[in-house]
């Protein structure tokens, strides 16, 4: 072992897993899986509080290996930090008795692939009190992606989503983070205040995101993670989305059916319309009950001509079309 506080000491380092207080273990769907490479270092680094000199560590790594065969690697990342190339509203400062928020911004390479999102993990220390985190798509559609709203540090992880999710490339990730330094806050370390920067001690405080995410393949969208209980999305972000969102049909050009995805802030009945070129009706469906949070259907296919159509999704308030291609 060695001493490297904040840091591997290895420019060539590529994150495998990460642990924080209440974690559960890493898991991936059949047929994926994080590669390591054989004559690999496999480095562990871990913050040890004060009073715990000389006493023995009962920490244990287990690795499960993937079945011999094709396996799509996973990868895992924080582009949501507090570095200069993504907070926004910086630098990252929170002073004495204040409370303040945060804005950090990464966008997907437009030059890259579209991704597959596994799960996300935002992090923060005992001064912070909640999270948003969303992503905005080059079409401007909002996916809502976590929503901590009482952070509590002794309870984080990297939550999965119940499906994978598709973030289109060129979107724009954000996270909102609020800090409170205040005697208000009971979790404050410091009594009185202190000022606070960044750093990885527990009186420091951090603004991550960590994602596990694998290269989109069409179809990953129904992809199900079933040790999931809870999506991370399962309290409503507010603010962020307010109008139904509308996302990238799937596999389109289709023969048989496409797959319809998208958010609502809240439960609605949906018409789902399909169309000619011209506007004429070939097949709806009103009512459609769906509750609030992602949604996904498919939309037969099958008996039209090749040609291109229209698919309106409408919930009453908000109505939004795009464009289904038949092969």
């Amino acid at each position: 072992g060695y001493t490297n506080f904040g840091g591997t000491g290895s420019t060539q380092s590529k994150l495998i897993g990460v642990y924080t207080p209440g974690a559960m273990p890493i898991r991936t769907p059949d047929g994926m899986g994080i590669k390591m490479y054989s004559n690999t270092n496999i480095i562990l680094q871990i913050h040890y509080p004060g009073g715990t000199y000389n006493q023995q560590d009962s920490t244990q790594i287990r690795i499960k290996y993937s079945p011999l065969g094709t396996t799509r690697e996973v990868f895992l990342s924080s582009p949501l930090n507090r570095g200069p190339n993504s907070l926004q509203n910086g630098p990252f400062s929170i002073p004495a008795n204040a409370t303040r928020t945060f804005l950090s911004k990464y966008t997907v390479p437009q030059n890259g692939p579209d991704i597959s999102g596994l799960s996300v993990g935002p992090h923060m220390h005992l001064l912070g009190k909640r999270m948003k985190v969303w992503g905005v798509t080059p079409l401007n559609d909002t996916i809502p992606l976590i929503h901590i709203p009482h952070w509590d540090f002794h309870w984080q992880s990297l939550y999965p989503w119940k499906k994978l999710i598709k973030i289109p490339k060129g979107t724009s990730l954000w996270a909102e983070a609020f800090y409170d330094n205040t005697t208000g806050n009971p979790h404050n370390p410091s009594n009185p205040p202190l000022n606070v920067t960044g750093g990885e001690g527990t009186k420091d405080e951090m603004l991550l995101v960590f994602f596990s995410y694998a290269i989109y393949q069409n179809g990953d969208e129904n992809i199900i993670q079933e040790w999931n209980t809870e999506e991370p999305t399962s309290s409503i972000p507010e603010g962020i989305v307010q109008t139904l969102q509308f996302y990238d049909l799937f596999p389109n050009p289709s023969s048989e059916q496409v797959q319809v995805s998208g958010f609502l802030p809240t439960a609605a009945s949906m018409n789902v319309t399909l169309t000619d070129m011209q506007g004429r009706i070939l097949s709806q469906e009103k009512g459609k009950h769906l509750p609030a949070g992602h949604f996904s259907f498919s939309v037969p296919l099958n008996t039209l001509p090749a040609g291109s159509y229209f698919l309106q999704l409408s919930d009453g308030k908000t109505t939004r079309t795009k464009t289904v291609i038949k092969n």
